[in-house]
């Protein structure tokens, strides 16, 4: 029940015990004080027989200017002056105050609001305990702590997914983004836009394993680029699908007429152009020449004379290359250009034909002794956007990673791999990102994918891109400042309501009377949700009830001076000359 609806006669019996209690608890801190200010002056601890402590007190407080008078004979001469005893007791009685303020405050915010989740919640959902997080101890997998809620530590499971719904510079980057990167256990993919991921982590991964650093538009400065052969692989004829699927996806047409239909002429095409180089031993230039000229035979002999040519692809590239439909033909060559328009760059290119035998290798990354970091930096959307490529790249990293985890005990990396997809829509709009989201994790394989807007995953993965990854997501963290209403009446509604109780008053000429009842209300309503504080996003997990954790900044953070020596030290590396 809640206490307004108490009567007044129950209210009246409380408020008199309170103050009762009240009164005892100031009365001990006043022989407290009397007994600390005896105790400073030499006088010894003093304190009154039990038979006279409220003789005592009533005394003192009588005699405020002689303060020993109200003490025992025996004990009075231990006294000190009223200066020194007042001072004291003051002193207590503030520090004392200051106390129960902070305990107050402190329980005030672990305490859970009326439909949100409980400390009780957080530990059983998590599996995980603060003193075991002190000493490491876990009964399950798990991943980094990545948040706080109700002085609990938020540590998700080592096959969780996650939906990560933040505007601009709201701090994906700083505050979770990185903090995951840092401390993943395994190995790591992680892309951005920005160099900061790079500078806060790179340095500190590198005594876990060897750190690629893959920048095709040189976000960064680091000394030492990677470069990754993407026609190697292709022999396989499933390889040469997923790279160039990938490869189209990472440049949709938009609301281009039968854009649909173009982007799977140019995923053809290309598939054909990538499987027949690997197999003649040639290069991503020699794709690009054919993909510029539909009239070199090359390719077409390749596919057609070559006992390792998938059978019926020659016939594939010549339906969409040299059809007598010429406009198809028009528009699959302008589609294909689309999809390879940053090669245009010979910077760009040369970081995909490194020599024979060197370079970043999926297979090594996935299956190799070590756990290893990998870094793909783009400057993401635009006319010459590498976004392609770095979704080829993951792409490829995930279905070696996906082939792997089928010849392994339980169908589970031995070694787990995290994607921190920071501005996925952006940079690596992966075309099998929703199968990611809904098993990549009971394969070994955790992602955690990082929006600005649900727009942007609609615009991406189509109308429903939204729901195909937010629904299979374990852990959905939204932001504020968020400006779809649409997406927070849904995170709204997944929040539930409460009962709330209610007062309603009611006067008359002779009399007022006061009357109680019980409403739905949402827990969390959109407008909160809305204008939810920094660093304070909303968290939905599983079953669990709806909690607003705390996500620090690395400044922030217990280890913030491994961030800084990280930083510092990569920066002097970029400057190197």
């Amino acid at each position: 029940m809640d206490s307004s609806s108490k009567s007044p006669s129950d209210r009246g019996e409380l408020a008199f015990l309170a103050a009762a209690a009240t009164v005892v608890v100031l009365g001990l801190l006043l022989l407290v004080g009397g007994a600390l200010a005896a105790l400073l002056s030499g006088g010894g601890w003093t304190w009154p027989s039990t038979a006279r402590l409220a003789t005592t007190i009533g005394g003192v407080l009588t005699h405020a200017g002689e303060p020993a008078r109200g003490y025992e004979p025996s004990l009075a001469g231990r006294i000190p002056g009223p200066v020194g005893f007042w001072v004291t007791v003051c002193v207590l009685f503030a520090v004392v105050l200051m106390g129960a303020v902070i305990g107050a405050v402190g329980v005030a915010a672990r305490r859970s609001k009326g439909g949100f989740a409980t400390r009780a919640e957080v530990d059983k959902a998590f599996g995980i305990t603060t003193k075991a997080a002190a000493r490491g101890a876990q009964g399950r997998a798990v991943g980094p702590v990545f948040a706080s809620y109700l002085g609990r530590p938020v540590t998700a499971r080592a096959e969780d997914t996650a939906l990560v719904i933040a505007p601009a510079r709201a701090g994906k980057t700083t505050r979770i983004a990185a903090p995951l990167v840092k401390a993943a256990c395994g190995s790591v993919v992680a892309t951005s836009t920005k160099a900061d991921l790079v500078r806060l982590t790179a340095i500190g991964r590198q005594t876990i394993g060897p750190v690629h650093v893959v920048d095709f538009d040189r976000v960064s400065a680091w000394p030492d680029i990677a470069r990754w052969d993407i026609v190697r692989g292709c022999e396989a004829g499933r390889e040469a699908m997923v790279r160039s699927k990938a490869l189209v996806a990472g440049r949709p047409l938009g609301g281009a007429r039968n854009a649909d239909f173009f982007a799977e002429t140019a995923d053809t095409v290309l598939r054909c152009l990538l499987h027949a180089a690997a197999l003649n031993g040639a290069s991503m230039r020699e794709v690009q020449q054919w993909a510029r000229n539909f009239d070199d035979d090359e390719p077409y002999n390749i596919l057609r004379k070559h006992p390792g040519a998938m059978p019926g692809w020659v016939d594939d590239l010549r339906k969409y290359c040299r059809s007598a439909a010429h406009e198809t033909v028009a528009s699959t060559n302008m589609s294909l250009g689309l999809a390879m328009k940053s090669l245009a760059d010979p910077d760009v290119l040369d970081l995909l034909c490194p020599e024979a035998g060197t370079g970043f290798d999926a297979e090594d990354f996935v299956n190799g002794e070590h756990a290893q970091t990998l870094y793909v930096l783009s400057e993401g959307a635009g006319e010459m956007s590498t976004a392609p490529l770095v979704t080829a790249l993951v792409a490829t990293i995930e279905r070696a990673g996906r082939r792997a985890s089928q010849h392994a005990p339980g169908g589970r990396l031995a070694r787990p791999i995290t994607f921190v997809l920071d501005e996925a829509p952006n940079v690596a709009p992966l075309p099998n990102l929703p199968s990611m989201m809904a098993d990549g994790g009971s394969r070994g394989m955790s992602t955690w994918v990082f929006a600005q807007a649900p727009s942007q995953l609609r615009e991406r993965w189509g109308n429903d891109g939204l729901d195909l990854i937010a629904d299979p997501a374990a852990i959905e963290l939204v932001f504020g400042g968020l400006q779809d209403t649409g997406y927070l009446e849904r995170v709204s509604r997944l929040c539930g309501e409460q009962m709330v109780a209610r007062k309603s008053y009611s006067t008359s000429r002779d009399s007022r009377s006061t009357s109680v009842s019980e409403q739905r209300e949402r827990v969390l309503p959109v407008e909160e949700i809305r204008t939810l504080a920094e660093g304070k996003p909303l968290m939905l997990y599983r079953s669990m009830r709806p909690a607003i954790v705390t996500v620090d900044g690395w400044w922030e953070r217990p280890d913030a001076q491994e961030y800084r020596a990280n930083d510092d030290a990569a920066m002097k590396l970029e400057t190197r000359p």
